[in-house]
């Protein structure tokens, strides 16, 4: 982390959490010990998460879950169509003809909730709540907000730093297999890319999968 960390656009130290002396950045920089940055950028990463991150916004266990329900519509929408017998032309331009319907706001549920089941929240369809859908939960919110958040979540997965990564990783179904082959919810939520969700996490239920 070094010395200085400077402010600006890009994630670094904001004029507000800047106190000390001018750093070698230049001006707007600030010089810190590797002890201070440390702390200073966890609180930076903490008030961005607070104001608006597309995914982490509101905290680990609905991050997760909102990854998931995207992996979800991801396995349904585009990794169903690719198979390891086409050529490589034809599977690009499968997940090219398929990727933005992933996150088209019709396939999310009209009232999304959040619920707490087993000491954790999820994202739900509020209608499969009240049937019980989802076994024993508690209602915690319902708002047209809950799924704007849920599209904002996906485009931020589908179209944002993982849209390449999901793009090799169909490109590489091997013939004789299907992309549908590959867990997307572990493989995209999990700790190796938007690790949002623990490999010991509980699935929030297969329950999203059927209501997608």
């Amino acid at each position: 982390l070094g010395a200085a960390l400077a402010s600006g656009p890009l994630g670094l130290l904001p004029c507000w959490a800047r106190t000390g002396k001018q750093g070698k950045l230049g001006a707007g920089s600030e010089d810190l010990d590797d002890k201070d940055a440390q702390e200073r950028l966890k609180d930076y990463r903490a008030q961005f998460v607070k104001e608006g991150h597309p995914l982490m916004k509101h905290g680990h266990a609905l991050a997760c879950s909102a990854c998931r329900m995207a992996a979800d519509r991801f396995q349904n929408k585009v990794a169903r169509k690719i198979k390891g017998k086409m050529s490589e032309e034809e599977k690009s331009q499968a997940f090219s003809g398929s990727i933005r319907d992933v996150c088209d706001r019709g396939g999310f549920p009209s009232q999304a909730a959040v619920v707490e089941k087993g000491g954790k929240e999820i994202y739900v369809d509020f209608q499969d709540a009240m049937t019980n859908h989802h076994g024993k939960v508690s209602v915690k919110r319902m708002s047209p907000e809950i799924t704007d958040d849920l599209v904002a979540a996906c485009l931020h997965l589908m179209a944002g730093p993982f849209e390449e990564a999901l793009r090799k990783k169909v490109l590489s179904t091997p013939k004789g297999a299907r992309a549908t082959d590959t867990d997307f919810r572990s493989w995209l939520c999990g700790p190796a890319r938007a690790g949002v969700c623990d490999e010991d996490d509980d699935e929030d239920g297969g329950d999203e999968k059927e209501e997608l």
